[in-house]
Order: structure tokens, then sequence, then C-alpha cells
């Protein structure tokens, strides 16, 4: 699950004295007593705080240079967090001592990411599988009338071009290097195949996280206490979600998919479609078509999109 993939964007290092001036900005009677840096994110800088007089962690997070989508995510958060479990925000500014980059105070979670969990070869639980299922049918059941960005005030600001045009649009020239001129050629081929599905998916556009993967998933005790970076949120295919939640088939067992679906469906306005989990791998390629074709060097995150993508067009095909 997403293993050993390099950072797109360096770390923003500081110490504690200046994350202790940062922290000050929230509440002056506070004081740092330790920092330790994350290894969670790949584009923004998080740390865990301690703080002197206080029984519970703080998250510090520092975002990457220009980056205004806290501007959205500090709205959605306060608009579902009473239906969706999010962190809380305290407090976002900017500062001189961090090259004048926005940061944010949020409440600490305490857990362990979807990642690392599976990673250390524990097993995803029914209860867990059917809270997410609970949590991705409640945000779902958020519609929009069209497929695109969202503004500051969650209303779709720039609609998208049909999903059936993603993937030829996706594969430049970097992408097509990475995977070969015959995958490039299946995939074609396979949305060719598919634009009649691909043109139904597009009649439908809801609330989506849009980078819901391990991980920006938070559990304990084998259940769901947090859903994090919510800063690619935009009004899109509910399936997208799902593909990437499902999209390391191998820990998850035809019963764990046939409970999600069971309690998706007991939750959402809409019904999954029968194929759902095929339909999710066909919009979840263009989004890993989308990835391999960065221009960042990152050689073990595009081997294993380039498997991934292998492993997709072997099922729809």
């Amino acid at each position: 699950m997403e293993k050993d993939w390099e950072r797109c964007i360096p770390f923003f290092s500081i110490n504690k004295e200046v994350a202790d001036l940062l922290l000050k900005s929230y509440r002056k009677d506070l004081k740092v007593k330790s920092i330790t840096r994350m290894k969670e994110g790949c584009r923004n800088t998080n740390y865990a705080l301690e703080v002197e007089g206080l029984n519970h962690k703080l998250l510090l997070r520092i975002f990457n240079e220009d980056d205004e989508s806290y501007k959205r995510e500090r709205n959605l958060l306060q608009k579902i967090e009473d239906i969706i479990p999010v962190q809380e925000v305290y407090y976002i500014g900017k500062h001189e001592l961090i090259e004048n980059r926005t940061f944010g105070i949020y409440k600490f979670i305490e857990g362990c990411s979807l990642r690392e969990y599976v990673l250390k070869e524990n097993e995803i639980s029914k209860e867990f599988i059917c809270d997410i299922a609970r949590v991705l049918a409640v945000l779902h059941n958020n519609s929009y009338e069209s497929i695109g960005f969202l503004d500051d005030n969650l209303k779709v600001h720039e609609k998208l071009p049909p999903l059936e045009s993603w993937y030829e649009m996706f594969l430049g020239e970097r992408a097509r290097k990475r995977l070969g001129e015959d995958i490039s050629k299946k995939i074609i081929k396979l949305v060719e195949d598919k634009k009649d599905i691909l043109k139904e998916l597009d009649t439908s556009s809801c609330l989506v996280h849009g980078d819901f993967q391990g991980a920006n998933i938070l559990i304990k005790d084998h259940r769901l206490i947090c859903v994090l970076d919510w800063e690619f949120s935009m009004a899109g295919h509910r399936v997208a979600d799902i593909a990437q939640f499902f999209r390391y088939e191998e820990y998850f067992n035809e019963k764990l998919l046939r409970e999600f679906e069971r309690e998706y469906n007991k939750y959402a306005n809409i019904q999954l479609e029968k194929e759902w989990y095929n339909l999710g791998k066909l919009r979840d390629l263009a989004t890993l078509v989308q990835m391999i074709g960065t221009k960042e060097d990152l050689p073990e995150k595009y081997k294993d999109l380039k498997k991934l993508i292998e492993g997709y067009l072997s099922s729809l095909i």
C-alpha cells in the first residue's frame, strides 16, 4: 500500500524554537516541549508537538509554497465534521520564519495510518470496512450537477472535460515512456471500448475526498478514527474514492467487498452499480496514468504504479 513511494516535494525543516513561535500565534501561553517530524504526507510537512501544560499533542502542518487548498479544506471540514471523523482545525496563519508559508495548528489524532496498519500484517476487520462504507456513503450524498474543481466556498468553479478524454490527455510523453507503447495502446483501446460506460459515469457527480488511500485514513483498535488531508476534494465520481481505497486488492477478500457494498447501500442516497468494483478500477486507471506521467524522478513510485496499471488492464480487458 504505497510502500516506499518517494516524496514529490522535500520536507520543510524547522527546529523546536521556530515551532514554539508558530504555536504562540495560536496561543501565547503555550510552549513546545518537543517536536517530531512525521513521515506521512507527500506534499505538506507535518510535526507532532508535545506542549507543556497540555495532556495531548498538537499537529503543526506547514503547507507547500503557494498552496491555497487550506481555505477550501477548512470550509469543507466545518461542513462535514458532524458526520465524518476529521481533524479539528485550531488555527491557520502565515509566518515570516517559514518563508511566509501558510501553517496550521490541528488536533493531533492518536492512531495508525491504514498503510502502516496493513504493512504490519494486520488484518482488515469487517467493522472497519463498515466504518469506511458509511463515511463514503454520507460524503457522497452531497451531490453536484457537474464534475469539476471546487472554489473556497465548495462551489464548482471549473468544470472538467468528459472522463473519456482524460486517459489520452494524461498519456503524455513521460507516461508513455514509463509504461511502454504496448500498455499505452491497451489503455487507449480499453477507453474506446468502454466509452459509453465512461459517459454514463459523468452523469452523476458528488463530493469526493480525492485521495482516499492508506496514508490518509487513521485506524485505532481496528476501527476508523479519522480521515485526513482533504486538499484534493472536488465534485467527482464516487467510484474514484472507492477504487482508491480498494486499490491494493490483495488486502481485501470477497467477503469484505460484499460487506462494503451492503453497508454503503444502507446509507447512500444512490445505490452502487452492480459492477461498481470494476467501474472503480476503470475510473482509477485515469488517476494512475496521471500520476505516472509527472515530471519528478520517482522510480519506486512509478514501478508500483506500472504494476497497478498492468493489474487493472488484465482484469478489465
